[in-house]
C-alpha cells in the first residue's frame, strides 16, 4: 500500500517515477518502507508524502537533469550484460561486486572511445574534437550521484576508472596557458611609452602599474592610498620620518588593503629612474589632478581618476573639475558630526 501511495503522489517528479521502472528498484529499501507502514491511512499518506518531497528536493532540478542521462545509459549497458546497476543494500557481495566492476570498466572504455571521438565529424578541417575532461570525468561522477542520492546506495568505482580518467586529461586536456611576470622592462617600456605620446589615461595607468609593481598592491590598494600619512609625517616613537631624509625610502600608507581595515605601511625603495619611482608616481597623481588632502579618512574618493570608456580613444579620464565636483559633493553629503 505504501509503495502505491508513493508511486502515485504527484510530488515524485516523472524522471525518479522513469528510474523505479528502468530499475525495478524503488529508491526506499524494503524495511524502511516496512517501518513507515501504520493501519492508519492517513498517517500513511503524510508519510509517503514526506518520503517523496525528500527524494525529490535533495539535489536541485537542474543537477538531476544533467545526471540522469549518464546513469539511464549506465543502466541500459548493465541490461545488455544482464547484471543490476546498482550494488544492493546491507553489506557488499563479492561476487556481484566483482562482477559489477569487471562491467563497469567495460564501460569506462565504451564511454573513453565515444568522447574521444565526439567530435569527429564536426569543424570545417575535419579533425577530431574530442570533449574536454570534464565532461568525460561527469558521466562516472553523475552516475554515482544518482545512485547515492537517490537510491541510496553505495558508489561505483574502480582502479581503471582512475587509469582512464588520468589518461584522458593528459591526451585531452588543454595547454595550460600561463600568463607572463611583469618585468621591469616591461614597466620600464610602458612608461616610456606614456611618456612619449602624452595621452593622459595612459599615463594614468603607466604611473598606478609602478606603484602597484613596487608596493605589491592592487589597483583596488593604490586607490585607498592614505594621502596625508604618505605625503610624509616626522618621526614619532619607532615609526621612522617620511620620507628618508637620505632619500633611501618612503613609506606607503593605506586604509583597506587585503581585507584589513587598519591603516598598514609599504616601505618602498627610492628608484633613481624618476618614471619607475613610486613616490614620484605618487605626487605626480597629486599634482596632475588637483588632489586635495582629506580633512578625514573616510572623505577620501581615491587617488586614482576615474577612466571612462570611449569608442573613439579607448578610455578618456573625468575632468580634473569634474573630479573636484564629485569629491565636494560626497564630502557633503556626510552627515555633519553633532558639537
Amino acid at each position: 500500500m505504501l509503495t502505491r501511495t508513493l508511486t502515485s503522489l504527484p510530488s515524485l517528479s516523472q524522471s525518479l517515477s522513469y528510474l523505479s521502472g528502468k530499475t525495478n528498484t524503488f529508491p526506499v529499501d524494503k524495511d524502511t518502507l516496512g517501518a513507515l507502514f501504520d493501519s492508519d491511512a492517513d498517517v500513511v499518506e503524510a508519510r509517503a508524502d514526506t518520503v517523496a518531497t525528500i527524494l525529490t528536493t535533495q539535489s536541485a532540478p537542474s543537477t538531476l537533469k544533467q545526471y540522469l542521462p549518464h546513469f539511464i545509459r549506465w543502466q541500459r549497458f548493465c541490461n545488455q550484460k544482464n547484471i543490476n546497476s546498482m550494488p544492493d543494500h546491507g553489506p557488499p557481495l563479492y561476487e556481484d561486486d566483482r562482477k559489477r566492476t569487471a562491467v563497469f570498466n567495460a564501460f569506462v572504455v565504451d564511454e573513453y572511445i565515444c568522447n574521444k571521438n565526439r567530435g569527429l565529424h564536426l569543424g570545417r578541417t575535419g579533425r577530431a574534437a574530442a570533449n574536454k575532461p570534464g565532461t568525460y570525468e561527469q558521466i562516472f561522477k553523475g552516475i554515482n550521484h544518482i545512485i547515492e542520492k537517490v537510491f541510496g546506495r553505495r558508489p561505483i568505482g574502480s582502479t581503471f576508472l582512475v587509469q582512464a580518467i588520468a589518461s584522458y586529461k593528459r591526451l585531452f586536456a588543454s595547454p595550460t596557458k600561463n600568463a607572463k611576470p611583469l618585468l621591469g622592462k616591461h614597466l620600464r617600456t610602458l612608461c616610456q611609452y606614456a611618456a612619449r605620446q602624452g595621452i593622459p589615461w595612459i599615463s594614468v595607468v603607466a604611473r598606478v602599474a609602478v606603484m602597484m609593481w613596487s608596493n605589491a598592491g592592487r589597483w583596488s590598494c593604490v586607490n585607498r592610498i592614505d594621502i596625508r600619512h604618505t605625503l610624509g609625517h616626522k618621526a614619532e616613537g619607532s615609526i621612522p620620518e617620511n620620507p628618508d631624509p637620505s632619500g633611501r625610502y618612503s613609506f606607503t600608507y593605506w586604509w583597506g588593503r587585503r581585507n584589513r581595515h587598519e591603516l598598514t605601511a609599504t616601505t618602498c625603495p627610492t628608484v633613481d629612474d624618476e618614471l619607475l619611482d613610486s613616490r614620484k608616481s605618487f605626487l605626480w597623481l597629486l599634482n596632475e589632478f588637483s588632489r586635495i588632502i582629506p580633512s578625514k579618512p573616510e572623505d577620501d574618493f581615491g587617488i586614482i581618476p576615474e577612466l571612462v570608456p570611449s569608442t573613439v580613444r579607448h578610455m578618456v579620464l573625468k575632468s580634473t573639475s569634474t573630479l573636484a565636483a564629485d569629491a565636494h559633493t560626497r564630502i557633503c553629503s556626510q552627515p555633519s558630526a553633532s558639537p
